[in-house]
């Protein structure tokens, strides 16, 4: 009986191992990146920012400045729990891009960023987070 149990005692601990790592992983991107405070986090090439701004409710809301061959588009940056992606929505909710990220101190990594079908549209690419920029509060 206790054999037959051990398989299952082992993927439990698995599982809980996994869980700290991700709310460790989880609780380090709200507390040092864009969702963390006001801040303006650029891409190395210049064709990528981040802007957070104050919500209203405790909260920062995230802007997605791309350059695309048309031009910039204005993107909600978003994530959600339970996942490392970062969604990149339009005005109606819809994702336009998406791409595994991490965030380290005051360096976030994408790893790629691709469109709604699946074509790389940026290969992997750091932004980082410039000192003191000045922020106003979403929607001034």
């Amino acid at each position: 009986m206790g054999i037959l149990l051990l398989p299952l005692l082992v993927l439990g601990i698995h599982l809980n191992i996994h869980r700290h790592r991700y709310f460790a992983w989880q609780e380090r991107v709200y507390s040092t990146g864009p969702w963390a405070g006001p801040s303006v986090w650029a891409g190395e090439d210049g064709g990528f920012y981040l802007v957070s701004r104050e919500d209203g409710s405790g909260g920062c809301k995230v802007t997605a400045y791309l350059e695309t061959g048309a031009g910039w588009e204005e993107l909600r940056a978003v994530t959600s729990e339970g996942v490392r992606t970062l969604f990149l929505r339009d005005g109606e909710g819809d994702s336009v891009y998406t791409g595994e990220f991490d965030v380290r101190g005051d360096v976030m990594t994408l790893e790629s960023l691709e469109d709604a079908d699946g074509r790389e549209v940026m290969g992997e690419t750091e932004l980082a987070k410039l000192p003191d920029a000045p922020i106003t509060q979403a929607g001034e």
